[in-house]
């Protein structure tokens, strides 16, 4: 359901970008914040501490399935509105996949995983302390881009967005999610995935593929901040129907 909802909500998002938003790189910044979740940051501890260690283990599995599909769906989204003129538009995506930082260190990682390559103390511990962070890191990139001119002249894109992303996108798709049968914390975290702000990884991709990055950052920005009443009163709403918990 996560898979199939998140690729559907891409595919109508990216079809109206393209027919409502005149600049590719900020169709492509657009689309790319409605469906990208920060999930694994957000997401994840929330459903641990509403739902204790069963729920964890669960959205643990449809992590490991959402992340590439985030990652993919986005390389097409910030590729097709810059070349959609041009042709080739498959090959540029592929080209553009090989360059992403993100995904470069996941093909490196692989191979520690695969043949349980232990690293040495100091290099593990270094890259331990840089892991922990990475995320403040991203967090201050965005925070010293932010300014009033940029939120200004990204209003309405940035407005849009926020409300699609964490108000219409999990409204509709918990819904979707209770008509169909789902209940505790399978119900939990779906509103949760679908509820959770745009992923900072959206303004480090939008950067690196020549995107509309400042629009990135001010939808991060939004988000994040927003995120924080509407996912509190989402919550409150289910368990008060007697849906969750």
């Amino acid at each position: 359901y996560l898979l199939g909802s998140s690729f559907l909500l891409a595919t109508v998002t990216f079809i109206c970008a393209l027919i409502c938003i005149p600049d590719g790189k900020s169709a492509g910044a657009f689309t790319q914040a409605i469906f990208r979740s920060n999930y694994a940051i957000i997401g994840m501890p929330l459903i641990l501490s509403l739902f204790g260690e069963s729920a964890f283990t669960k959205s643990a599995v449809a992590l490991a399935f959402m992340m590439p599909l985030y990652n993919i769906l986005a390389i097409f989204a910030l590729t097709i509105p810059l070349h959609k003129k041009s042709g080739n538009v498959l090959k540029k995506a592929a080209k553009n996949i090989v360059k992403i930082p993100l995904i470069i260190a996941v093909f490196l990682a692989v191979p520690f995983s695969v043949f349980n390559i232990n690293m040495p103390n100091v290099a593990a511990s270094t890259l331990s302390y840089l892991a922990d962070i990475a995320i403040p890191l991203a967090l201050l990139a965005i925070g010293g881009q932010f300014t009033v001119k940029s939120l200004r002249d990204n209003m309405k894109l940035g407005i849009s967005a926020t409300i699609l992303k964490i108000i219409i996108s999990p409204l509709i798709f918990t819904l979707i999610a209770v008509l169909l049968g789902f209940r505790g914390d399978n119900l939990g975290i779906v509103f949760i995935i679908f509820g959770s702000p745009t992923a900072i990884s959206s303004y480090i991709v939008a950067q690196g593929m020549n995107s509309d990055d400042s629009l990135a950052a001010n939808i991060v920005l939004l988000t994040t901040v927003f995120s924080a009443f509407t996912i509190f009163i989402g919550t409150e709403v289910l368990k008060s129907l007697g849906l969750i918990l």
